[in-house]
């Protein structure tokens, strides 16, 4: 299951995986990137796993810990088997924050 953001339709590549994956785009319209809360949005309508699974969140800082409580409250995602990464922050240079237990 894969989620990303992007400004718009024309903006989604296509890219093919051996793996049975979901691509799920997320539209911010406009909007600039880490302003909007289309990521969030878009997680609360997904289907996820039943049992354990393995999260993996990369994008801007504070959405990136929000994804990540998110997953956590309401998905039952177990925090040990997770990933959340801020790779860029708004207003900010050279950040990369970890939001691990």
């Amino acid at each position: 299951m894969v989620l990303i953001e992007v400004d718009g339709p024309g903006d989604e590549a296509a890219f093919e995986s051996a793996a049975d994956v979901a691509v799920t785009w997320a539209h911010r319209n406009g909007s600039e990137a880490g302003t909007t809360d289309v990521l969030a949005n878009a997680l609360k309508t997904l289907r996820m796993p039943a049992g354990d699974y393995y999260a993996w969140v990369a994008c801007e800082s504070l959405t990136a810990k929000a994804l990540r409580a998110q997953l956590i409250a309401a998905h039952g995602a177990n925090p040990k088997w997770m990933r959340a990464a801020g790779y860029w922050r708004r207003g900010a240079v050279a950040v990369h924050d970890n939001f691990n237990d």
